[in-house]
């Protein structure tokens, strides 16, 4: 590279990195981000070494390669800001790799366009900033665009053996990415004059353990369920899917840059793509410039690369979401970036094909200049409008509420305020409740972030959710209201701390309580009848005690220590309970069958309350409670109940029979 094509990458990285680490502070750490985390932490410490990622749309988990990606950064921390600065340091790097691949294909203006569009496109910031898996696989396809240039357009070895397998890690991060598939093959086979045969079975070599985690995965989640993939692409075909035109709005939409307010608030109406007419011309002419100076093996390429992957989407069997097209943003920017290069002998050389003299030739001259001029005019005025279109939608939804819609639209609570309500948990009180919607961290985003972001800061962090549980720790704790938990009837139970905070929220959005807890509060609920002999279970959760009120049943127990914590392992721990009334004769009254409190939330001696409706129990005359665990699996649509526990700890039956007082 010359010192001006050093001079131009330099601005185009400053570029990047102005709109990507603008308001850095306030990146969203939501649901996907969060059980990523967890796996990567998992992974950090040398508890897990991960042979999945989380569970994809479709119901098949992805690859593990979305976690070793992001693996570096939460060796040395855990906060949502530091983990996802290395995820925008990859698309920094990936712009780069942008500039150098369109550089050394196309030249030095095309390189400069193409990566200054990629650096300010709305959706290509929008997809830089998050722990997400989709959001970090562009640079791995353009690390692997580079290579293939090197390799088998130049002939490098080296080269021809890392194309494929660094291609496969990045594929790997997200399924979508897939669908570029065929632009390899075709680059690829542009090169077989020099094919290297050693390299190509190094690379091959290479490529298979790159795969290999993946494939152990999925082997060993077909062991554990053989039908999972059968009935993931069953459930899909089963959906009102979308298809048709679906793929090439959201298509439209990445490639002018327009449309991103409607995904970070979904409340939003969808503008008018007027961008398009500042890019029109500058398209036009890229199409142009195609025909004209390169041949349809360079026109094959952007076919594989820009129009395949929608045309798949019309077909395959998932809904349709504009992250899925990711891949294309830089591809997108490399075409428009195509229109710098028009050539300029067109303008200059007379005479010119079509024309009689050279004054015919000379108005062609100006009429030609007028295009060039307009199109850059146009493509800097998108260049401006694609800027301040995402400040300005970021400077909104940072500091108004965004609703959430389908698919996770909408952007969610920016993480400089997680971080101040983190930072408001002294760090000597090691235990957490978390009042919010759902205990499971895979449906609730707050049951999913909180474990991740206060890993360093308590030793037991727990979820509960809006009705039916309550925990009192026997410890000092830290009760965490989050904006949905102000709906549950606990807030009662958990309003008198010894300090109450409230961290404020976006306007328009309940803000988050912490209130501290020097001893559990005393329970307010139905009373009490504790049982003479707690009953012990073999999962070691001990029944203590029961109570009716008013068609409802209270059952307290105390609580060991979570038997795993573990993100996909501590499921097989998670049970249900019964409690059936029976009359004097023994037949059953009534029952209620509920989902325990999950496992990977129990602290050693705490005490927990459950409730739900059986009717009819306040006539009992036995009260029969007992635990099982639903089959998963090859084992779904079983039962397998756990054994009661005499004093000696040998099995005694799969219930417990109280007489009611």
């Amino acid at each position: 590279m010359r010192r001006n094509e050093w001079i131009g990458l330099v601005l185009v990285l400053i570029l990047a990195a102005g709109m990507r680490l603008y308001r850095a502070d306030s990146v969203e750490f939501y649901h996907d981000e969060a059980m990523v985390g967890m796996l990567a932490q998992e992974m950090a410490v040398g508890q897990t070494f991960p042979l999945q990622g989380i569970v994809s749309s479709v119901g098949i988990p992805n690859p593990p390669q979305t976690i070793y990606t992001v693996l570096p950064p939460f060796w040395f921390s855990n906060n949502p800001v530091v983990v996802t600065g290395w995820v925008i340091l990859l698309n920094i790097i990936g712009v780069g790799l942008l500039y150098v691949v369109t550089l050394r294909q196309f030249g030095l203006r095309p390189a400069l366009l193409a990566a200054a569009i990629y650096a300010v496109n709305p959706w290509a910031v929008m997809y830089s900033r998050k722990l997400w898996a989709q959001d970090y696989t562009s640079p791995f396809l353009l690390l692997s665009l580079l290579l293939a240039q090197l390799g088998f357009r130049d002939g490098k070895r080296w080269a021809q053996v890392l194309t494929a397998p660094v291609m496969l890690w990045g594929m790997q991060i997200h399924f979508a990415a897939w669908a570029l598939v065929p632009l390899f093959g075709w680059i690829m086979l542009a090169g077989r004059k020099r094919w290297r045969w050693r390299s190509l079975i190094l690379s091959a070599i290479l490529s298979l353990l790159v795969l290999t985690p993946f494939i152990l995965g999925i082997i060993q989640t077909l062991s554990q369920d053989p039908s999972r993939i059968r009935d993931s692409l069953a459930a899909s075909a089963g959906r009102d899917l979308d298809g048709g035109l679906s793929p090439w709005v959201d298509w439209l939409r990445l490639l002018t840059g327009q449309g991103v307010e409607t995904w970070m608030r979904p409340n939003e109406s969808a503008p008018l793509l007027w961008v398009g007419i500042f890019l029109a011309p500058a398209l036009l002419t890229a199409l142009w410039v195609l025909w004209r100076r390169y041949g349809w093996g360079v026109w094959g390429a952007f076919a594989l690369w820009l129009i395949l992957p929608p045309l798949a989407f019309d077909l395959v069997l998932s809904d349709v979401w504009p992250h899925y097209f990711i891949p294309l943003l830089p591809g997108f920017a490399m075409l428009i970036g195509l229109a710098a290069d028009i050539p300029l002998g067109v303008a200059t050389n007379a005479p010119v094909t079509g024309t009689r003299n050279g004054e015919s030739a000379k108005k062609f001259s100006i009429l030609f200049w007028i295009w060039v001029w307009g199109m850059r005019g146009a493509v800097v005025l998108a260049l401006l409008t694609m800027m301040l279109n995402w400040l300005a939608i970021l400077g909104i939804v940072l500091e108004f509420k965004s609703t959430i819609g389908a698919g996770t639209s909408g952007y969610t609570t920016p993480s400089n305020i997680l971080n101040r309500i983190a930072d408001s948990i002294p760090r000597e009180i090691n235990d957490v409740v978390v009042l919010t919607q759902d205990m499971d961290f895979w449906f609730d985003s707050e049951a999913a972030r909180w474990p991740v972001m206060l890993r360093d800061v308590a030793a037991c962090v727990r979820a509960l959710p809006r009705d039916g549980y309550a925990v009192l720790p026997s410890k000092p704790f830290v009760v965490l209201t989050t904006p949905d938990g102000y709906e549950t009837p606990l807030i009662l139970l958990y309003q008198n701390g010894v300090q109450t905070t409230r961290i404020d929220n976006r306007v328009g959005a309940k803000p988050y309580g912490v209130e501290i807890f020097e001893s559990a509060p005393v329970w307010d609920g139905a009373p009490i009848t504790d049982l003479a002999t707690p009953v012990r279970f073999d999962n070691n959760v001990l029944l203590t005690g029961y109570g009716f009120v008013d068609g409802m049943v209270y059952l307290r127990w105390s609580l060991p220590d979570a038997p795993d914590r573990r993100f996909y392992e501590s499921r097989a721990h998670d049970v249900q309970f019964f409690a059936h009334i029976l009359d004097s004769a023994g037949s059953r009254l009534g029952q209620l069958d509920m989902r325990f409190w999950q496992a990977r939330h129990w602290c050693a001696g705490d005490t927990l309350y459950t409730w739900g409706d059986l009717p009819g129990a306040d006539s009992a005359t036995v009260l029969r409670v007992g635990f099982y665990r639903l089959g998963t699996g090859v084992d779904s649509g079983q039962t397998f109940p756990l054994n009661v526990l005499d004093p000696m700890g040998n099995p005694a039956g799969n219930w417990t029979d109280v007489k009611v007082k």
